[in-house]
This record gives C-alpha cells, structure tokens and sequence, in this order.
C-alpha cells in the first residue's frame, strides 16, 4: 500500500520548467564567452554587469569542472563498478555533469563538455539571448522569454536539488553509491557563499527587478523544498511498487559505522539495526518550525507521530 503524507509543510511555488527540460535550444557556452558578452578579464567600468561572469565560472566556479570529474580515475572505477563503458559517456552521469539537453535542442556552439555551463542554471537562451542585451529589458520580461528566475528562492532550491538531491528520473542510488558515489549533502546558503557570485547586488541589479536572496533565506528555502523532495522521492519510489527497497532514500547510518563499536543508534521508534529511512530534512525543519509557531503544537506532535509511523511502515 502506497504511503500517504498528510503534511502540509508550506506551499510549494510553482516555477517553470528546469533548464534541462525547457525544450529550447541551449546554444551553448560559447555563445556567452566572447570578449564582448561574459567574457571580458575584467569588469568594465561603467556598464550594468561586469560582463567577466564567463571568466568567474572558468576559473573559480566548480560547475564548470563537472565533466571533467567525469574523466578522472575515481570516476573510471564508478563506471567500471556499474558496468558502464565511459562515466563521460553515460545518461546517468552527464545528466548532472553536463546540460545534458537532448540532441534536438543543442545549439551549434553547443559542447557537453562545457559541463555544468551558463544555461545548466539560466535555461535555455534560444528566445532571450538577443533580447536581454537591450537597454530597455527588464529581469521579469527575460523570465518570460525563458530565462530560469534563480532570483526566486524556490526556483533556485528546485533547481540545485534536482543534482544535488536527485529526483525520480535522476537520482543517485545506493548502487551507484555502493560503487564510490560520493553521498550526496546539499544546504544552498552554503553551497551559494562557498562558488564565488558572478553578479554584483548593486543599485543596478535592484532597479532591474531582481530580489535579494538572505542567507537566512536561501537556508530556509533549500531545507523545505529538499524535505518535500525527499518525501516526494519516497512516496514515488512505494508508488512504483517495486520489491526491494531503494536504500538511498534510507538513512546511511542505519548500517554503516564500525561494527565493533556499540553505537546502537536506539530510539523508541525502531529496534537498533533498524534500517531508518532518510527523514532527516523534514525533521529538522518540524524543528525549525516549532519556535516560530507556524502551526499549532498539536499539529506538530501529529507530525512528528505520523514521521514514526512512516518509518515503521517501511520495514
């Protein structure tokens, strides 16, 4: 019997569509990089942007290292785990080391292995990269035309999560990690201070209709959307009705600590041994909640209760 999750957290935002899904064309890094777009080595005096946003990412920004991940022997030995001829070759891979569009929306400067390039996060630029130039273009017009707006918290935590976390057609499994996968951990406050900012947040950045994202905001905003994925993900995943249980959606400590050091783990809930599934991000933000009084103490108690019993009914 499929779970059912009577949690009502926050409203989930609807956004557009995810870049690698925005059926536009992606005309590629390249289209970007010249001397006269992004590409400058330094910031020009005087203009809107400083148009060395290409350089940043080249040079400083790890996104764009990851195809090249894909090419190293850790990597090698991942594919070689699962069978697959060539890491930098596999659907499963280059679907979150690369704007892995498909064919049919590569532009002709186009390369898979630009990696995670410009339109990886602002979308396809097929019906706003001649237009966003203008004097007299607006933020929200260039989000009509297609631009992803990652001025939007909950746009922006929908998109890094979609790597980051995975969703029910790109997710990293317990196999893939069993084959040397790093686990994967996401906090967007984090992730956003630790790659370097390719945009100042000037008076200009404002009068064009851009909002400030607060630390405190995108923490919040990350930690929300990746509970409600991972409730989503689990929920697919009995859904699909499959036999064996995917144990990424599970808690990794359930099972892996030295064995001869008695760290039972116990709780009332589960016997020690118990394989636990991974609802660490919806508690934590039942926790997060409960001081501010978002919702009621009995209903914090009922979500809490209800978060217990989908555990045991996992078993």
């Amino acid at each position: 019997m499929p779970i059912i999750f009577a949690l009502f957290i926050c409203a989930a935002t609807a956004v557009q569509a995810l870049p690698q899904n925005d059926e536009t064309v992606h005309e590629g890094v390249a289209s970007c990089a010249n001397s006269v777009c992004h590409g400058r080595a330094t910031p020009k005096a005087g203009s809107e942007v400083n148009l060395n946003e290409y350089r940043i990412w080249l040079k400083n920004d790890a996104h764009s290292l990851a195809y090249k991940v894909l090419l190293n022997d850790k990597s090698k030995m991942i594919a070689a785990n699962l069978g697959l001829p060539d890491a930098h070759t596999a659907k499963i891979c280059l679907d979150c080391h690369a704007d892995n569009v498909e064919p049919e929306y590569r532009g002709e400067k186009f390369q898979i292995s630009d990696g995670v390039g410009c339109e990886s996060c602002h979308g396809g630029s097929q019906n706003w990269l001649a237009t966003h130039t203008s004097k007299d273009a607006t933020h929200p017009q260039n989000i009509e035309n297609g631009l992803y707006p990652l001025t939007d918290p909950d746009a922006k935590a929908e998109l890094c999560l979609s790597c980051h976390q995975g969703t029910k057609d790109k997710l990293a499994t317990h196999e893939i990690m069993g084959a040397g996968h790093p686990r994967l951990r996401f906090d967007m406050a984090v992730f956003s201070a630790n790659q370097p900012r390719h945009y100042d947040r000037d008076a200009d950045y404002y009068f064009r209709g851009k909002a400030e994202i607060t630390p405190a905001k995108a923490w919040l905003s990350g930690l929300t959307h990746s509970a409600i994925k991972s409730l989503d993900l689990i929920q697919d995943h009995f859904d699909r009705g499959k036999v064996f249980p995917e144990l990424a959606l599970f808690d990794c400590h359930s099972c892996h600590h030295g064995m001869n050091e008695k760290r039972w783990n116990t709780s009332s809930v589960l016997l020690p041994g118990s394989v636990r599934l991974n609802l660490s991000q919806v508690r934590l933000l039942a926790d997060v909640i409960e001081p501010l009084n978002l919702i009621s103490k009995g209903e914090l108690a009922s979500l809490r209760k209800t978060l217990n019993a989908v555990n045991k009914g996992s078993q």
